[in-house]
């Protein structure tokens, strides 16, 4: 069965209610530790989605990796 797999990130949206308390702490806290989180809206993970679905080029076994830690173009890999 032809597929591809587009794995998100954490969506920025998700980080709105923690707003008020790192304006007022002035430290933003999560689980990542000392790592970084890689973020993106829900618009920009839909532009990569229409963009994959709108492509010339054979998808089938694809998987996109659309948010990284470091800056980089979508990571793409083949599942077999």
């Amino acid at each position: 069965m032809p597929h591809v797999l587009l794995r998100n990130g954490w969506y920025t949206e998700n980080y709105a209610a923690s707003i008020p308390a790192a304006l007022a702490h002035g430290v933003f806290l999560g689980a990542a530790g000392e790592g970084r989180v890689a973020s993106a809206v829900r618009a920009d993970y839909a532009a990569a989605a229409s963009a994959v679905l709108a492509s010339e080029t054979a998808q089938s076994g694809r998987i996109y990796e659309l948010a990284e830690t470091r800056p980089t173009r979508w990571r793409t890999s083949r599942t077999s």
